[in-house]
């Protein structure tokens, strides 16, 4: 479990360790593009605190 922390609106779902970014690279996470949503983080200059690689 995870909680999930937007950086850009006022928006958080979960509990746990928190991965903070965007609501985009959130939303790429939560459909099941990891690497995307890191490097959508990085091209908006958002630190990117998610996974990087599907478990």
């Amino acid at each position: 479990m995870a909680r999930l922390v937007a950086t850009d609106i006022d928006w958080t779902r979960g509990a746990g360790p928190e991965i903070r970014g965007r609501v985009g690279a959130l939303l790429l996470l939560l459909t099941g593009r990891p690497e995307a949503a890191r490097e959508w983080a990085e091209r908006t200059g958002e630190p990117w605190t998610g996974v990087a690689t599907p478990r």
